[in-house]
């Protein structure tokens, strides 16, 4: 691993095995622009199209959001004692709760108006596990 260039051979593309993502063995962790920049240059690679990062942000913003409300719920929880698997299911849990009408604070971070709410109200749930831990 270390230190210097690290490419990404968009010919060699596909799945990977859970094992691989081992934190231990990352090379590097993209911030959202970064994925995004990746995804540009992979557009271009295979089109020769162009894209400005911030039209491809546009449809997946809410999945940036829900990785950072993980991220968010996790810290909160590991202060409460509760483990990175059971922290990650109970987010799984909560945020795909069907909240009435077929809705999930899921869907509704599809919505950047939404996306403060939802954001309230998964923080006060994970203080609220936390505290009962």
């Amino acid at each position: 691993m270390g230190t210097g260039l690290h490419v990404a051979n968009f010919e060699e593309l596909g799945r990977t095995r859970p094992a691989n993502l081992d934190a231990s063995r990352r090379l590097a962790c993209l911030s959202t622009f970064g994925i995004n920049l990746l995804q540009q240059r992979f557009i271009w690679y295979l089109t020769r199209l162009e894209v400005p990062t911030f039209r491809i942000h546009e449809p997946f913003g809410h999945f940036f959001e829900e990785v950072d409300l993980m991220e968010e719920w996790i810290d909160t929880l590991a202060s409460g004692g509760v483990g990175l698997r059971d922290a990650t299911r109970l987010f799984d849990d909560f945020i795909r709760a069907d909240r009435g009408e077929g809705r999930a604070l899921q869907m509704e971070l599809r919505d950047p108006q939404r996306r403060t709410s939802v954001r309230q109200a998964c923080a006060a749930e994970a203080r609220r596990i936390a505290a009962s831990r």
